[in-house]
């Protein structure tokens, strides 16, 4: 989406004067929890095919992980900070977040599966 969707919004986002943005996200994930009472499920586009942890390796999904990465940084390596923080996502579960916000939602939402696998880890550990 990011690969049609920035280069759109960019040209948009730099004619846009004296707005105030936000660079930071609330913990949208976090919320969701303590609303429900259970973790936010991921849209039916995002989920892997159930036999797809039997496909790909841990290091198939660290390579992955790494090049998407490299990508993103790519695309967004050539927008200033004041139109990156007036590209918006039509995301409303978390308000609508600017560009910035969006990347700081990436790394919670990454810490929040680092601290699931931390977890699981220690439980085998102590198993």
């Amino acid at each position: 989406m990011n690969k049609i969707y920035l280069p759109l919004s960019k040209p948009i986002a730099t004619v846009i004067k004296d707005k105030n943005y936000k660079t930071q996200s609330d913990d949208v994930y976090n919320r969701y929890k303590e609303k429900h009472h259970k973790s936010m499920k991921a849209p039916f586009i995002l989920v892997p095919p159930k036999r797809a942890k039997d496909k790909i390796s841990f290091r198939d999904l660290l390579e992955k992980t790494d090049k998407e990465t490299k990508s993103l940084e790519l695309m967004v390596s050539n927008i200033s900070d004041d139109a990156a923080g007036k590209i918006r996502f039509p995301d409303p579960i978390a308000n609508n977040p600017n560009l910035i916000q969006s990347i700081d939602l990436i790394g919670i939402h990454e810490n929040h599966h680092f601290l699931l696998c931390k977890k699981w880890v220690n439980t085998k550990i102590n198993s």
